[in-house]
């Protein structure tokens, strides 16, 4: 960081004590613009986060009707029911009319039918059709 004595003299050729007022406002402004230099602080190391959901049991069941939009996604606690985890989802299922068939699962065969009580597992893909019996 220069001084104001070095500023006048590449500024005026002059001391800074020996300029008029308006040539040391000039060099006061360019003085005070100057970067000044930053003091680095130490910190203490970070550790690295935890991921997200760490230490939480959860599962990811998806459900979804045949040719309507794709899937609806419901992340719950194991055990959760079918028929819980589709409200959690979003999901208006009509029972008198409307059934969960499996159509993906690590734990269920495909194309199961699933009555509302049973559980659902991580990873399961759940279609709701109409003319399958849930109750």
């Amino acid at each position: 960081m220069k001084s104001k004595n070095q500023i006048a003299d590449s500024m005026y050729g002059s001391n800074f004590d020996d300029l008029y007022g308006g040539e040391k406002a000039a060099v006061t402004k360019r003085y005070k613009a100057q970067a000044k230099p930053k003091k680095t602080v130490r910190r203490a190391p970070v550790s690295a986060p935890a991921p997200i959901g760490a230490g939480v049991d959860a599962a990811v069941v998806k459900f979804g009707r045949p040719g309507i939009n794709g899937t609806k996604e419901s992340v719950v606690v194991p055990g959760t029911t079918v028929e819980k985890a589709a409200e959690q989802a979003g999901m208006k299922v009509n029972l008198t009319k409307e059934g969960f068939v499996v159509k993906e699962s690590s734990t269920y065969e495909v194309g199961q039918v699933l009555i509302k009580n049973q559980e659902l597992y991580d990873g399961d893909l759940i279609f709701i059709v109409t003319g399958v019996d849930s109750n």
